[in-house]
C-alpha cells in the first residue's frame, strides 16, 4: 500500500460483504478449514487459484473455437435462410433461430466528423456518445439526409437463439 499504510491501521476492518447465498457458502467452507498454519494456507490458495486459473484458460480456449464454429455456422446459415427466403426457423424446444437485420455506424474519421459537427453548428456535440452518433446518423438516413463526413452506414443481418 505504501502511503496509505497509516491510513489503513486507523480505519474499521470489514470484510467484504457477499450476496446472502455466497456468503453462507462462504461461512460454511470458513468452518471446515481446519488449518491455521500461513504456510499451509498459503500453499492451498496457491492450489485453488491455479486451478482457478487452470479452468479459466480451457474455458477461453473452448470458447474461442465456439465462436468460431458460430462464425462459421452464421455465414452458411445466412446463405441458406436467404436463398430459402426465411427469417426464422423454429426447433423442437420452443426456441427459434431468426435472421435479425441490423444497421452499423462506424467512425472512420474522427476528424472529419468533428468537422461536420462544427460545420453544423453542432460543436457542443463533440463528445458525443457512438450510440447517440449512430442513432443521429440513422434518422438523418431516414429522412434522406447524406452521411456525414467520416461516418459509415451499413446493413448486417444476425443470427440469434430466441425464446417463444
Amino acid at each position: 500500500m505504501g502511503k496509505y499504510d497509516s491510513l489503513y491501521t486507523k480505519l474499521e476492518r470489514k470484510t467484504v460483504e457477499h450476496e446472502p447465498k455466497f456468503s453462507a457458502l462462504v461461512k460454511a467452507r470458513v468452518e471446515g478449514i481446519t488449518e491455521r498454519s500461513p504456510i499451509a494456507l498459503a500453499l492451498l490458495f496457491q492450489r485453488i487459484q491455479d486451478e482457478k486459473d487452470r479452468l479459466k484458460a480451457e474455458y477461453e480456449a473452448r470458447e474461442a473455437e465456439l465462436n468460431v464454429e458460430l462464425a462459421a455456422l452464421d455465414q452458411v446459415m445466412q446463405a441458406a435462410f436467404e436463398d430459402a427466403g426465411i427469417k426464422d426457423v423454429g426447433l423442437s424446444d420452443g426456441r427459434r433461430v431468426a435472421l435479425d437485420p441490423g444497421i452499423s455506424v462506424r467512425t472512420t474519421n474522427k476528424d472529419a466528423v468533428m468537422n461536420w459537427f462544427r460545420n453544423e453548428g453542432l460543436e457542443g456535440h463533440f463528445s458525443v456518445h457512438s450510440a447517440t452518433l449512430a442513432t443521429l446518423v440513422k434518422e438523418r438516413a431516414l429522412e434522406g439526409l447524406p452521411t456525414p463526413d467520416g461516418i459509415e452506414i451499413t446493413t448486417f443481418n444476425k443470427l440469434s437463439l430466441k425464446k417463444s
